[in-house]
Parts: structure tokens; C-alpha cells; sequence
């Protein structure tokens, strides 16, 4: 499976989600802003995505169905690197307990209609699942918004951007489309981008641009493209790397130790996670090779 832990793609995905909300929901669910009505980001983080126990979906929209009456519905946005053949049964675990847990009101018997949308920044994806035995009467379907970005037209998106049907923010997948690193595309892209009159929001678009280009092949044209871009430049990007890093490191080390002593306790990992980017992971990683006791690994961990 390739859902994205905490890492720079990760980061990136949801900050676009919530940071440009409305604009960016109806353009990811190919929808009118004016077709719902968002609420709010729902607090899901008790809600662990199956065969994930560190990986929670944050990214669960309050929208209402204006054409019904304003219903509401739980929207869960998922991003992933590559896709999962799994994610089938992910939506599934996942759902279940996020219409269980979580209602639109205080009122006895309200509660969510659900709907998943998944966004693969490579690769195709083949969510959907439709399981029907009609002489038993069982049926068991999903049926997500499912977009494979790798797959659709940077230049169709551009034009969408350019006549207003799609909203700037989106311009930072550009990179991930087909044709996304073509010459006319990127000077197409900046002469859009450098139109937002935000200068922050114009700073995000280019670094968020760069970090997407790093899963394809042309990185290193948009890295050269964009390399004096007017990037504030995305302090929290940077901070989006250093996280990422850190995150891969932690990984590293834990797995070293469970190879070496077993399963580790809580109170390990727990010390693990809270490692700054600024840690000595090297030698952290040494440590973790060569102390002969777990003990011995955790007595020269820099404390909490």
C-alpha cells in the first residue's frame, strides 16, 4: 500500500485541502461550489486508517447536499503516492467507524451519509468494488470520486485555471499531469500563478509545485523552472522536508530495534516519535546497531 505518512506529499495534499477548502473540494469532486455547502473539517484523528495504526485521515468534510435539502454528508479525501489495491477495504474500515462515531448532530438517529474520495498522484487507481449476488440478496459496493492525476491533462487544467471553471490552487498538481513539464505548460502555469494577487498563497503554489514534481520525471525542470520563483519560499515547506525526513529516520531506527529485540514498548516508541528534525539520526541509528540492551539503546536518547 502506498497511503502517504506524514511526509512532504502528504503535507502538501492536505494543506491544499484545507487551506483553499471549498474551491478545492468541488474541484476534486468535479462539482459547483455552489452544489454544497461546507461546514467543517470533522476531528477524526481517534480514527486510525485500517492497516495503519499510525496513519489517521484528517481530511473528513462537512458538506451538505444542497439539491436534497441541505443533507449532510461525511466527504473522507484520501491522497496517496501510488495506488492502493487494498484501498477497497481501507474505505470500508474506515467508514464504518467515522458514521459510527461521528453525527451531524446531538439528535437521536442523524447521522452522516458518507461518501470517499480518492486522489492518486501516480498510477491508476481501481477503487471501486460493486459485490453482488443477487439470488442470496447481498450486495456490498463502494463507489468513490476517484482521480488519477498522472492521467489527466495538464494543459486542460491549465485552460480551466485561465478561464476561472478551476481554482488556482490547483495549478500545484500541475506538475504530477501528463504533459505537466512541457515548456508551454510552465510558462502558461506562471503567468497564472504570478496573477494571484496573494502573495503567500502565490509563494504556496510554487513550492507546493516543486514538492509534487519530486514523484515524477521532470523535477528537475520544474526545480530549474521555478527556482527564482518569489517563494517566501514556503517556510512551511521547508518545515514539510524536515518533517519528512525526520519521519523516514524514526522508521529506520525503529526497525533496526524491532529486528534486533523484538516488539517495542510503548513508552520506546513513544520516545522515538518525539525526536526533533534536529536529532543526530546517525549516530542515533549506530546506537540502535550497537548497544546490547534495549535499555542501554534508550539511556542515550536525548530526553523528552
Amino acid at each position: 500500500m502506498n497511503p502517504m505518512p506524514n511526509n512532504p506529499f502528504d503535507q502538501a495534499c492536505r494543506y491544499l485541502c484545507k487551506q483553499f477548502g471549498v474551491a478545492m473540494l468541488a474541484w476534486l469532486l468535479r462539482m459547483e461550489p455552489a452544489d454544497f455547502v461546507f461546514r467543517r473539517w470533522l476531528d477524526t484523528k481517534s480514527l486510525s486508517f485500517p492497516g495503519q495504526p499510525d496513519r489517521t485521515c484528517d481530511t473528513v468534510a462537512h458538506i451538505e447536499n444542497v439539491a436534497d435539502g441541505q443533507s449532510p454528508w461525511a466527504v473522507i479525501v484520501e491522497f496517496q503516492i501510488a495506488p492502493d489495491e487494498l484501498m477497497f477495504g481501507r474505505c470500508l474500515g474506515y467508514s464504518g467507524p467515522m458514521w459510527i462515531e461521528h453525527k451531524p448532530s446531538p439528535e437521536r438517529g442523524d447521522r452522516y451519509s458518507v461518501g470517499v474520495a480518492v486522489v492518486n498522484l501516480t498510477g491508476r487507481g481501481n477503487t471501486a468494488r460493486d459485490m453482488h449476488w443477487p439470488k442470496a440478496g447481498f450486495r456490498t459496493t463502494v463507489q468513490p470520486v476517484e482521480r488519477n492525476l498522472a492521467f489527466e491533462s495538464a494543459s486542460a487544467l491549465v485552460a480551466d485555471v485561465e478561464a476561472g471553471r478551476a481554482p488556482r490552487a490547483a495549478l500545484a498538481f500541475v506538475p504530477l499531469m501528463q504533459g505537466g513539464a512541457g515548456a508551454d505548460i510552465i510558462a502558461k502555469w506562471k503567468e497564472l500563478a504570478t496573477a494571484e494577487p496573494d502573495v503567500v498563497a502565490r509563494s504556496d503554489y510554487g513550492g507546493l509545485a516543486v514538492i509534487f514534481a519530486g514523484a515524477t520525471d521532470g523535477k528537475e525542470i520544474w526545480k530549474e523552472a521555478l527556482k527564482e520563483w518569489d517563494m517566501v519560499h514556503s517556510a512551511i515547506v521547508d518545515e514539510w522536508r524536515k518533517e519528512g525526513i525526520t519521519t523516514g529516520n524514526i522508521r529506520l531506527i525503529s526497525r533496526a530495534l524491532v529486528i534486533r529485540f523484538g516488539p517495542l514498548p510503548a513508552e520506546v516508541a513513544s520516545q522515538l516519535q518525539s525526536l526533533p528534525p534536529t536529532a543526530d539520526f546517525d549516530a542515533i541509528f549506530d546506537r540502535a546497531m550497537l548497544a546490547a540492551t534495549l535499555n542501554e539503546f534508550r539511556a542515550a536518547l536525548p530526553p523528552k
